[in-house]
């Protein structure tokens, strides 16, 4: 070795001592001990890398690693280091059941059945056993794990890793009574294993005794540093419970955690669409989409969003992959059916609200849909059938009747259209669905008398509100009323300054007179309010046109 290369060398070892200050490997070890017994897993990590570069065949060093990565959720990097460990002569009462749990944790379940128990002491027989009992019940081989956890016990009767697989066995089986009684034995004798809670969170969500569940989940996230796993259950939990800002607050953790997650984002789509920001939903769900098989629910709320958004055709595809996938669910096949609906196809309709009616003849939701395929299929006594059902279901639900009214203005029978949208008005006063319909019918029979009057009740019951006006203002123009329609535009626009209907009303009249600077005047006032308006940008660029 040259001379230049015999300095550096001794230049970087000089280095390497100073940073750790001049420790021996076993002060490095024993430090990093005190690190672990107070929870400080990081700096614990910086004294057992510095002594494994001191020292790298320390099997202390290696096995205490191996633990750390095993706490933390390292897996990999854990299932190395035990492994390492174990290779320089460590105590294999502590590496074997801590690679089996390792192993176990990332599915490699045939590795876990290999690793022989010879020679092993029997609390860690007993632990090692327990997690082959795991492995074979993910495999689906639940009397073979029955076996391996009674031969868990036979090795250690007080074992809690062998109670805590019993308790997984029995939960499997539908014994979820059973499984709780087994795990309140366990955190009776360990009130401090994070895993335990963490099973009894999983089997309170699974029974749906939910504000238990979210308790379980407390105490697991309490007791373990970094817990992913459980803050997302939780998180799931409150969705559940409509809590959404406890599942917001532990959203916003899981994507510090891991922002590109598609658990993480999966949680928090579904809370943009809860809070109605449809776009921000899409965005999050995006991510989550990969994941699909694992919260097939993403796709639900990525066909939902889409429809919010106008976003048909995306809405439509989400919706059918969701159904495909889960054919029963009844809110997808709702939403694929209303899509559906939207592109005329009326027999697809049919054959996905079907299913939902023979499991529940009163589902009044499927009820309507399947009624305005009909009617719109020209299957209109059926329809109109669909709809006397419903009204009979909410007699006191003024949308129900108006709904029945609509269909039979659509067959022509107006007497007893008007009479259900008259029932409606009764009900609820201001419910304006069924004053708009009664005014349409007066006008569809060039009625115009007689929708003035409708029109006129309309404005008396909602003296506060634009519609009303607008809705006149229409019936006079339709009437060649001019003047007073202009009126009504006007006093629309005194409640409303910016309401896009008057000024859009009062401007197709103004290009109608030859006076366009009026029109932009008002395509201008829709815009100070309503920045985004398509409508008001287009007939502007219309008037530029000219």
């Amino acid at each position: 070795m040259s001379t230049t290369l015999r300095c550096i060398a001794l230049t970087c070892s000089l280095l390497a001592l100073a940073g750790c200050g001049g420790k021996s490997v076993e002060e490095l070890v024993a430090q990093a001990e005190q690190h672990l017994a107070s929870g400080d897993y990081k700096s614990a990590t910086v004294e057992l890398k510095n002594a494994l570069q001191r020292d790298g065949a320390n099997p202390r060093a290696r096995w205490l690693l191996g633990r750390l990565y095993l706490d933390t959720g390292n897996l990999p990097s854990a299932e190395k280091e035990l492994r390492r460990a174990r290779e320089l002569g460590w105590d294999a009462n502590d590496t074997t059941p801590a690679l089996a749990r390792a192993q176990l944790a990332q599915g490699e379940y045939a590795e876990v059945a290999a690793l022989s128990g010879d020679g092993l002491e029997a609390p860690a027989a007993a632990q090692l056993l327990a997690a082959q009992a795991l492995a074979q019940l993910a495999l689906g081989q639940t009397a073979y794990a029955e076996e391996l956890v009674a031969a868990a016990f036979d090795k250690a009767p007080d074992s809690v890793d062998a109670k805590m697989a019993e308790a997984r066995v029995l939960a499997t089986r539908g014994d979820a009574t059973g499984a709780l009684i087994v795990l309140e034995e366990v955190l009776g004798d360990a009130p401090k294993l994070a895993a335990a809670w963490s099973l009894k969170g999983d089997i309170l969500m699974r029974q749906q005794i939910l504000p238990e569940a979210v308790a379980a989940f407390d105490q697991a996230i309490a007791l373990q540093k970094n817990n992913f796993a459980d803050r997302l259950k939780r998180a799931m939990v409150n969705l559940q419970q409509h809590d959404f800002e406890a599942a917001q607050a532990d959203a916003t953790v899981l994507l510090k955690a891991a922002p590109q997650h598609p658990a993480s984002n999966y949680v928090q789509g579904i809370l943009h669409f809860q809070n109605k920001q449809y776009a921000q939903a899409i965005t999050a769900l995006s991510v989550a989409e990969p994941a699909a098989d694992q919260y097939p629910l993403t796709l639900f709320y990525l066909g939902s969003a889409h429809f919010m958004e106008g976003n048909r055709d995306q809405a439509a595809l989400f919706a059918s992959r969701f159904v495909k996938r889960l054919p029963d669910n009844v809110a997808g096949r709702k939403l694929l059916a209303l899509l559906r609906l939207q592109q005329g196809r009326f027999t697809e309709v049919q054959e996905l609200v079907q299913p939902v009616l023979d499991r529940n003849p009163d589902d009044v939701g499927a009820l309507n849909i399947m009624a305005n395929a009909l009617l719109r299929d020209g299957k209109t006594e059926e329809g109109l059938a669909l709809l006397t059902r419903v009204a009979e279901l909410q007699p006191d639900s003024p949308a129900a009747q108006v709904r029945l009214g609509a269909g039979l203005l659509m067959t022509g029978r107006d007497d007893e259209a008007i009479e259900h949208m008259e029932m409606a008005l009764t009900l609820d006063p201001e419910f304006q669905q069924a004053d708009i319909l009664l005014v349409m019918n007066q006008l569809r029979k060039q009625d115009f008398d007689g929708a003035i009057e409708a029109a006129k009740a309309f404005r008396r019951r909602n003296p506060g509100q634009v519609t009303p006006h607008n809705l006149l203002g229409k019936v006079y123009l339709a009437s060649g009323r001019t003047e007073e329609a202009r009126a009504s535009f006007n006093k629309a626009l005194e409640l409303d300054p910016g309401d896009p209907a008057a000024n859009h009303s009062l401007a197709a009249m103004a290009v109608e007179a030859g006076d366009p600077t009026a029109a932009r005047r008002y395509y201008q006032t829709i815009l100070e309010h309503h920045e985004d308006s398509l409508s008001a940008l287009l007939q502007l660029a219309a008037l530029d046109a000219r």
